[in-house]
């Protein structure tokens, strides 16, 4: 047993380790974070939000040190003979705010916080167990013990406080305070059990770390939304071609297609072995080894020229080009070299997989499908078409294929977008001269139309976002102040003119301080104690015992209510008679006579301004219990990211519309299209219902060219499967 001398050494030492460990997570919490709103803030293009992303860095550097010592005082709960109890006081945001019977305090942070608290329990029971036989008390739970993620989330929240920021930065820390912060909790646990294990503290104490060990530092996405993105980055696409660099839009990778298109070449061979290769491509009359000589590069190139307004199925095209090379050349061979019928059947298989693709508008399958013919010149003249990883005919592809996965009629109602991808493709199909086909121009082209509503669809998407989000604040500040007067009120039974005052008039006037101010500004503090002052004043046997306290309220009270109707822009002569009323009904209290008849009655206008009404004006959607929703649909919608797309039915028209931005408060989604406009507004259950019933589905956001080619290995396994195998005298 360690004496006296020796354990406050080691208690000492532990608190060193802990927030030397803890404090350089935090430094570089905030060294992030100062870099994020600065990158945030110079690429904003909304005046507003640029200006809150440079107040909220402003604010952070400047409470920078306050935050960090509060955080780190609070380690020391860890370290003491009688752990804390005292409960910390609340963050001022009003996110951090939230009871967790209406919302979820914190998605992103709640969510790190179980993840690693999962992740840790062995460790952190192990060094509970070691820290109380040190400090000689009773050991507690470990999820109360200062150094757990919960009361670490917790001590970050209440130093945030010190903060006068908006949520978006909050949500921002809290993202990167489970990377850093709760990212070192795990060597962190390691070091201290060591330390205390060395010394001689319960050192028989094990714990398995194989199933707690948490290796990757990546934030998961939150368990009931993706991850929060901020506004003005909401709907950004990755393969959007930016108008600096149009044939260089996206970032050098592998993207996996040389694997594909390897296995694609293997398939087609075997079922030319197997006689199956008619299946996928159509055979033509004549090849290589009957007739001896083929059909140049020269002569399919003039025959493609020819075709350059064919229509047809990609799979016929073949059959049609060898045709036409025979009309126009009759003393040329008649037959394709077997590298040449490779490379167009790949190429057509590809484009009957974009014309059947399910997830292109039905206008624009036939369109893409039109690119197969400079497809085929450029594959002719240029092997790494579909080899290369960045070929400007590949990111056309893909960058068209983006488009079309957004376009709805709805959404470009004088067909302008349309009209631009059919003007690409026509001028690419009738490329006709010897040079090769300028993808790249194609590509500058379409950058530049795009250049021109992008701006406009960041806008008119910040600000469905900031319509969204006022409206769900709003919602639930009208239900906080609901909650609390129903908890004011349950156990009284005011005169109903009292009543009328407290629901309509001064519960307004909650509303307007809970958004503004929040639950813990002296304000809101104030305005919640007249609600008790005048239900004081209206229990007749409570004020008789205490005269002064009466007459004191009879000259404030009228004056604190004139004050805070003249914030909600109540009209003079309305807030005057109010608080007339209420001057009347108070000297009639502290007179001892009867009080005036009409705080007996209803007042019309008092009702139309009560709380629970504009609740009921406005209620959510219906929305299907969980329990009648498919689990594995609302899994699979949960974790979808921002800029997922989904296609609904609307009277007969698919319109699409892509998933902007997730409610921290209430988890309904902002679904827009692509100009940036709201479309609709609602919850994942209902979303799984819709999809369910038929009436909504999802959008393969795979890349074109990708998606593609994993179809048609995909298509090409079965039939190479199906395929009976050849015996020795089908051989022979």
């Amino acid at each position: 047993m360690l004496d006296t001398a020796a354990r406050a050494e080691l208690l000492s030492s532990l608190r060193h380790i802990a927030q030397e460990r803890l404090a350089h997570a935090l430094h570089a919490l905030f060294d992030e974070l100062d870099s994020r709103l600065f990158d945030l803030a110079e690429r904003s293009r909304v005046m507003a939000q640029q200006q809150s992303y440079f107040n909220g860095l402003r604010e952070c550097r400047r409470q920078r040190v306050a935050l960090e010592t509060d955080f780190l005082h609070a380690i020391d709960d860890a370290f003491r003979i009688v752990p804390a109890t005292a409960d910390k006081p609340a963050g001022r945001a009003p996110l951090s705010l939230m009871p967790r019977e209406e919302l979820e305090e914190t998605l992103a942070l709640s969510a790190q916080t179980e993840r690693r608290t999962r992740a840790l329990t062995g460790p952190l029971q192990v060094l509970e167990k070691r820290l109380a036989e040190l400090l000689q008390r009773a050991p507690i739970s470990p999820e109360t013990n200062a150094l757990s993620p919960e009361s670490l989330a917790l001590a970050f929240r209440h130093a945030m406080q010190l903060l006068d920021v908006e949520v978006e930065v909050r949500l921002i820390a809290h993202s990167l305070f489970g990377l850093h912060v709760l990212g070192a909790l795990e060597p962190l646990y390691s070091t201290l059990n060591h330390r205390l294990a060395e010394a001689g503290v319960l050192p028989e104490l094990r714990y398995d770390d194989a199933p707690h060990v948490v290796r990757s530092t990546q934030i998961p996405p939150p368990k009931h939304a993706p991850p929060r993105r901020l506004p003005e980055t909401f709907g950004e696409r990755k393969t959007e071609v930016s108008p600096e660099a149009p044939a260089s839009g996206y970032e050098p990778r592998v993207d996996g297609h040389e694997v594909r298109l390897t296995e694609l070449k293997h398939l087609l061979q075997r079922l030319s072995t197997a006689g199956q290769r008619s299946a996928v491509a159509p055979p033509v009359f004549g090849n290589a080894e009957a007739v001896g000589d083929t059909l140049d590069h020269g002569v399919l190139q003039h025959s493609l020229d020819q075709l350059w307004t064919y229509e047809g199925q990609p799979r016929d095209l073949k059959s049609t080009l060898v045709e036409t090379a025979r009309k126009d050349s009759p003393d040329a061979p008649g037959a394709l070299q077997p590298e040449d019928e490779d490379t167009i059947d790949m190429i057509a298989l590809v484009f009957e997989s974009v014309r059947n693709d399910p997830n292109l508008p039905e206008p624009l399958r036939a369109l893409l499908a039109r690119l197969q013919i400079p497809f085929l010149k450029t594959a002719f003249t240029d092997p790494n078409l579909l080899e290369g990883d960045h070929h400007p005919a590949r990111q056309l592809l893909d960058e068209l294929g983006a488009l079309a996965m957004s376009w709805c009629a709805s959404a470009d109602p004088d067909r302008a977008l349309l009209r631009q991808i059919a003007l690409i493709v026509e001028s690419l199909a009738s490329h006709h001269t010897d040079g090769p086909v300028r993808f790249d121009q194609a590509i500058e082209k379409l950058s530049a139309f795009l250049d021109n509503g992008r701006r406009r669809a960041e806008i008119a998407e910040q600000r469905s976002i900031e319509a969204a989000l006022g409206k769900e604040r709003l919602r639930v500040a009208r239900l906080r102040v609901a909650s609390l007067l129903d908890m004011h009120l349950r156990n009284t039974d005011p005169l109903p003119w009292v009543r009328q005052v407290l629901r309509g008039p001064w519960a307004n006037y909650l509303v307007l301080l809970w958004l503004r101010q929040g639950e813990a500004s002296q304000e809101y503090r104030d305005a919640r104690r007249f609600i008790d002052e005048l239900l004081w004043c209206d229990s007749p046997k409570v004020r008789q015992e205490e005269p002064e306290r009466l007459r004191a309220a009879r000259n404030e009270l009228p004056n604190i209510f004139r004050q805070g109707m003249a914030r909600i822009a109540s009209h003079d002569r309305e807030v005057e008679l109010l608080a007339e009323q209420l001057d009347a009904f108070l000297s009639t209290v502290v007179a001892g006579v009867p009080v005036p008849d009409f705080v007996y009655e209803n007042d019309p206008t008092l009702d139309l301004a009560d709380l629970s009404r504009q609740l009921a004006d406005a209620p959510l959607e219906n929305q299907p219990l969980p329990q009648d929703v498919d689990a594995g649909m609302l899994a699979h919608l949960r974790a979808l990211p921002p800029g997922s797309w989904f296609e609904f039915k609307r009277d007969g028209e698919p319109e699409r519309a892509r998933l902007s931005w997730v409610s921290p408060y209430s988890n309904r989604s902002l679904l827009v299209n692509r100009s940036g406009m709201k479309v609709m507004e609602m919850d994942v259950e209902h979303l799984a219902r819709q999809i369910d019933q038929g009436m909504a589905r999802v959008i393969d956001g795979t890349r074109l060219l990708e998606r593609a080619l994993s179809g048609l290995v995909e298509q090409l396994r079965q039939i190479s499967d199906e395929a009976p195998p050849q015996s020795d005298q089908d051989v022979a």
